[in-house]
């Protein structure tokens, strides 16, 4: 489930904004799943 977060957060493009600041370099894109009292994560780094 956490990959699927990761999805959307590609699919919504929700890091567009940030990317038109000149000093970003990097982002970092976290989603967390959880269910009850385990949790799943994931991350992405996109070098700029």
């Amino acid at each position: 489930m956490a990959q699927a977060g990761l999805a959307q957060i590609q699919d919504r493009q929700y890091a567009s904004k940030v990317k038109r600041h000149l000093h970003v370099k990097k982002i970092t894109k976290l989603a967390f799943a959880f269910c009850g009292k385990e949790v799943a994560v994931a991350y992405q780094v996109d070098n700029l």
